[in-house]
């Protein structure tokens, strides 16, 4: 029986939630494409699968009925709500020694400046201007090239390590979204399979999934419907950094990538 036939009967009806450890792990940042990689595997199930819409943002559970390796989505260490300075990061990832991580990364500058909206309209999690927000220890560009470069320190101590670049997957979406389906072990989708999930979480797609609530979650839901800068799935747009950083602004970050060699290509 084809493998899509066999799990068509999920279809209708959500997985039931699953209790089984993790041993694939797609970690980030906030604001580095998470919601955007998520919505596009999350239409491969439900297309290629034949799973349930309803569990979109479930991965593991999604991927256990599928017979794959489970999968789970994490900011390991990094999320806006836990307000962790960069100084408090874990400075070694040996919890993931048996494990395979994807990495999703992005430029540093496009980061930090939706991480301000994420945290001042969408969470009412910083009170102060985009100018003190970069040069926090708390939130700034230096907390998030300490990230990366503890982790490119740390790459060699998962089973396996696999890097996704944000501006990667705007260049070649097709592409990126094939890595990311076999690093998942989900080798079987077809391109058009792929090119239909691609459209299907294209920007303009998700703007009017985050306006209309219509996946019926958290994760993609506007602070305030009426104000732009509060969604989810707001400028999606490599460099925006620029249309709210003055020059002072732009030159500390620049600094800072190039003073830290933030890895993955960054510090250039």
């Amino acid at each position: 029986m084809p493998l899509k036939s066999l799990f068509a009967r999920f279809r209708k009806t959500s997985p039931p939630a699953v209790d089984v450890l993790t041993s694939h792990w797609i970690l980030s940042y906030p604001k580095s494409g998470r919601t955007w990689l998520r919505v596009m595997i999350g239409r491969i199930f439900t297309q290629h699968f034949g799973l349930s819409e309803e569990q979109i943002f479930d991965e593991k559970t999604m991927t256990v009925a599928a017979g794959l390796p489970p999968v789970d989505f994490s900011h390991d260490e990094t999320s806006n709500s836990e307000g962790r300075a960069l100084q408090d990061f874990t400075e070694t990832k040996g919890k993931y020694a048996e494990n395979h991580v994807m990495l999703l990364v992005r430029d540093p500058r496009d980061v930090v400046v939706s991480c301000f909206f994420q945290a001042t309209r969408r969470k009412s999690r910083y009170e102060g201007d985009i100018h003190d927000f970069i040069r926090s220890d708390t939130h700034g560009i230096r907390k998030i090239i300490r990230y990366y470069q503890i982790w490119d320190a740390n790459k060699h101590l998962p089973a396996s390590f696999t890097l996704l670049r944000y501006e990667d997957m705007h260049e070649e979406p097709h592409q990126s979204l094939r890595n990311a389906l076999n690093f998942l072990g989900a080798a079987g989708v077809s391109d058009s399979e792929i090119a239909d999930a691609v459209e299907y979480a294209s920007f303009e797609s998700m703007k009017a999934m985050e306006a209309s609530n219509s996946l019926k979650n958290k994760k993609l839901r506007p602070g305030d419907k009426n104000d732009p800068e509060s969604y989810k799935v707001r400028k999606g747009k490599i460099g925006g950094y620029v249309d709210y950083l003055d020059e002072a602004d732009i030159a500390y970050c620049e600094q800072a990538l190039q003073e830290m060699q933030c890895p993955f290509g960054y510090s250039e």
